[in-house]
């Protein structure tokens, strides 16, 4: 049984894969739908608007059955949903349940139909129309979209519970994938939207336009999230975090540590957006964390959050990371080094390659699954040494 949950915990996680790229193929330039020059940030967008079940199985299963987005004839809509229902029971133990009227009339229905649908009083097929405008880029079911999310309120019931909870969902992420750059003017009256729900999403949304006024929001929100019982990996916490630093909400040495100390060891995962913001402060604070903190994965992800700004400063900290216990670290200051590509190191590093030398045991492998060729962390440094007097020589 416990490998049987694993496997279906994979499961769940190719879904999402597999949403993402539907998501993608489709969302082409003819459809309107706004591609940000910051994929990273982009990602994570898609991610939140796939992160629940209703929208995660539709976009997989319509991939899976080769299913064309915008409205199909009754036979294609039948023929989908037997595919649907087969690859169902070959993936799952016990397969999610298909709701096959509502998700015959939605993906039979024009476009022109689904603002309609999307109103409807039934959640489930309310739920799947929003999900068909995503997945159709159709711009005209916005304002339906905007009427959900403002008079939303957490009270489904029965077979229609779970599709009425993820509709603020749906219908806030919707909005920001489908209207883009456009989104601000839709998304800020949501903030005074009746339920907090509404709220706290529309405001994560608004902090990718830079508006502060959606730190009140994800304070709350992050407070909630982080109270006991606390479950590791706290994913929706990191999320909101992330969008505090980027609206500068932690640009003080005492915030970013609040928020550090709140998140336990998911807090190593900020360390990245917090460099990028390169104040003084909390710079320091991140090389400090480099030799002082006792968990090993804070230490790795500091090296990897200085490598990526280049900051000359942190050289005299990852110099001593390179005999940090841990070999993750060590290797990650190492790489963080070769990044900040500063020659001065040299000498350095030929006489920390030369003092490890002697201890056999530190090795490096490129391959976990040939151990019988290893290599002597001691070379790799010198490989680094080596690099960084070629690139001063240019």
């Amino acid at each position: 049984m416990h490998r049987m949950g694993r496997a279906v915990c994979l499961l769940e996680v190719l879904l999402g894969v597999f949403g993402v790229v539907a998501f993608r193929a489709w969302s082409s330039p003819p459809s309107g739908l706004y591609v940000s020059p910051d994929y990273n940030e982009h990602s994570c967008r898609i991610a939140e608007a796939y992160s629940n079940r209703c929208l995660q199985h539709s976009a997989f299963f319509s991939v899976a059955t080769h299913r064309r987005p915008g409205p199909v004839t009754q036979q294609e809509a039948d023929d989908h949903i037997r595919q649907m229902l087969h690859i169902a029971r070959t993936l799952y133990c016990t397969p999610p349940p298909v709701n096959e009227t509502e998700l015959r009339r939605v993906i039979t229905a024009p476009t022109e139909q689904l603002p309609v649908l999307i109103k409807s009083s039934n959640s489930i097929l309310a739920a799947h129309a929003a999900v068909e405008a995503i997945l159709r880029g159709a711009k005209g079911c916005i304002p339906a979209l905007a009427h959900v999310a403002m008079h939303w309120q957490p009270n489904g019931k029965g077979r229609e519970m779970i599709a009425h909870r993820d509709l603020p969902y749906l219908a806030v992420h919707g909005i920001a994938l489908l209207a883009g750059r456009e989104a601000r003017p839709t998304l800020e009256p949501l903030l005074k939207a009746r339920s907090s729900q509404v709220r706290t999403i529309a405001a994560y949304e608004l902090s990718f336009f830079g508006d502060k006024r959606a730190i009140p929001f994800l304070r709350r929100a992050f407070e909630q999230a982080t109270q006991p019982p606390y479950h590791a990996p706290n994913f929706r916490a990191t999320k909101i975090a992330m969008r505090l630093i980027a609206l500068g909400d932690a640009d003080t040495r005492a915030r970013a540590k609040y928020l550090l100390s709140k998140l336990y060891g998911d807090g190593r995962y900020l360390l990245p957006a917090l460099a990028e913001r390169r104040k003084p402060e909390i710079l320091q604070f991140i090389r400090q964390m480099m030799v002082s903190r006792e968990y090993h994965g804070v230490r790795k992800w500091a090296a990897i959050a200085l490598g990526r700004i280049r900051d000359k400063k942190a050289l005299p900290y990852l110099l001593r990371a390179l005999e940090d216990p841990g070999r993750e670290v060590a290797e990650h200051a190492m790489k963080a080094i070769e990044q900040i590509g500063d020659a001065s190191v040299v000498p350095q590093l030929r006489r920390i390659a030369e003092h490890i030398r002697p201890h056999k045991t530190v090795l490096l492998y490129r391959n976990n699954h040939d151990p019988s060729a290893p290599i002597f962390f001691a070379d790799e440094i010198l490989r680094v040494a080596r690099s960084l007097e070629e690139r001063a020589r240019r």
